[in-house]
């Protein structure tokens, strides 16, 4: 099976999953409304920075040593499952009462929202660990199935179902925890008995994932914190709804990661560097060919998208338009971290991670208390470098980048043509009929682009694609 063909059922997964999620979670913003919404957010914001510090770098290194051995997977799965628990026990206390400290100076200390926070952590651990043990063994779209389909109808109608005898935030929280008990029972269904636990071969084999994953992603859910702390809750509704919007720049991104994970440590376990920078810029123009478009629509008519979600959203204009760019950038210059820690250089990910929190940190420290979108700048910056830094290093250690020069300048053309029309089919009035012109816009705009590619293999790939949709 090729990787577009892997591609493909894993992207039309997160592409349902996603677009669904999307148009659901703005949805629920406006029932919510920012204040509540933005508590939610606080909440879950909490929940991603503990998962960040106790996933120990467990999932990445379960992927890689899946591809490797695909044999040795459901005992590392069992094993990375066991240590979660016993880890968790461990650190309980201290969660508890960092927690409770934490909670009480923003004012939304309370026992439901500890227990909830506790759950969802250890949900979550079990989910992106199930999640990682299919990408190792190339069942990708089971992965984007169970994550970004799957999961997120049951959290969509589980909301709606509890709105009815709960009309606040609690009832987003919830949803969110009663998401997870299909990866949870799955995760039980597949592990065994396991008499020893390899504690010091995880331990000495994941401590550099566990480190980029704290540089990395500590202050994607951080930043939520910092704006409540410095503004309102409101402002991190703003912030969320920005993510929210910044996610759909990744999603084929995402999809082609997962991807592309095995077959980065397949490839160079075997010394296969053609393949390597074949992948790589397979997956890279794919992914701009995609999004660009989507990004572009996105950005040009954010206004008219904010005021759908309500007035007290109207104000959000310029965070969630500082959030969208940065995360199309972080789409646009290939999957660099990838192919970083599939090739055994993790090491220049924890640098880059490093590099990460410390921008994020200080710029947000500093511009945080004084402007509503200094976290939303903080959280760019920090992407924007993070990215240079990835390409550069890959550059010098690979040889290998994104684009050729004829790619490149395709590229850029079709942002242009890309812009144009979207300018023109902004000023329709009429909701209904702006929303079906540009949807029906962004695919042809994305099958034009894949159709005129000065690489064959895009438009090859382009007139099967639509032979088989004519049969």
């Amino acid at each position: 099976m090729t990787l577009f063909k892997k591609s493909v059922k894993t992207f039309s997964w997160s592409f349902l999953g996603s677009g669904l999620g999307f148009v659901f979670q703005l949805l629920i913003a406006r029932i919510l409304g920012a204040s509540e919404f933005g508590k939610a957010n606080v909440i879950l914001g909490f929940v991603g920075t503990y998962y960040t510090l106790l996933n120990f770098g467990l999932p990445t290194l379960l992927i890689r040593e899946s591809a490797k051995n695909k044999n040795n997977s459901i005992n590392l799965f069992s094993n990375f499952f066991y240590l979660y628990f016993i880890l968790d026990i461990i650190f309980l206390p201290v969660i508890y009462f960092t927690l409770r400290y934490s909670l009480r100076n923003i004012g939304l200390w309370n026992i439901f929202n500890i227990v909830i926070i506790l759950l969802i952590i250890f949900l979550t651990q079990t989910a992106n660990l199930l999640y990682a043990y299919f990408i190792g063994i190339k069942k990708q779209n089971y992965t984007s199935f169970l994550r970004d389909t799957l999961t997120r109808l049951i959290r969509i109608f589980s909301f709606f179902l509890i709105y009815i005898f709960i009309s606040n935030y609690i009832s987003y929280i919830l949803a969110a925890l009663i998401s997870f008990f299909v990866p949870l029972f799955i995760a039980l269904f597949r592990i065994k008995k396991i008499k020893n636990i390899k504690i010091k071969w995880i331990l000495i084999n994941s401590w550099q994932f566990y480190l980029i994953s704290i540089t990395y992603t500590l202050y994607n859910s951080l930043s939520k914190i910092l704006q409540k702390l410095y503004a309102t809750n409101e402002t991190v509704g703003y912030l969320s709804v920005g993510i929210t919007l910044g996610s759909i720049g990744v999603i084929l991104g995402s999809s082609l990661a997962s991807v592309s994970m095995p077959e980065f440590a397949h490839a160079w376990k075997e010394k296969n560097m053609k393949k390597i920078d074949l992948i790589f810029k397979e997956v890279s123009r794919w992914n701009a060919y995609v999004m660009l478009p989507i990004v572009i629509f996105l950005l040009l008519n954010i206004k008219r998208i904010l005021e759908f979600l309500g007035k007290d959203y109207a104000n959000g204009t310029i965070i969630v338009s500082i959030i969208l760019i940065s995360q199309f950038l972080n789409s646009f210059v290939g999957p660099n971290g990838t192919l970083l820690n599939m090739s055994g250089y993790q090491r220049f990910e924890i640098y880059n991670g490093i590099a990460m929190i410390i921008t994020g940190t200080t710029i947000g420290i500093l511009l945080g208390p004084k402007f509503s979108w200094g976290i939303a700048v903080s959280l760019a910056i920090a992407t924007i470098i993070v990215n240079l830094l990835k390409f550069i290093e890959v550059g010098i250690i690979h040889k290998i980048y994104p684009y050729n020069i004829k790619t490149f300048v395709y590229i850029i053309l079709e942002g242009f043509y890309s812009f144009i029309l979207f300018l023109l089919f902004k000023k329709i009035n009429q909701t209904i009929l702006w929303f079906l012109l540009n949807s029906i816009l962004i695919l042809v705009t994305i099958i034009f682009t894949f159709r005129f590619s000065p690489n064959i293999e895009d438009r090859n790939i382009i007139k099967k694609f639509i032979n088989k949709i004519l049969r």
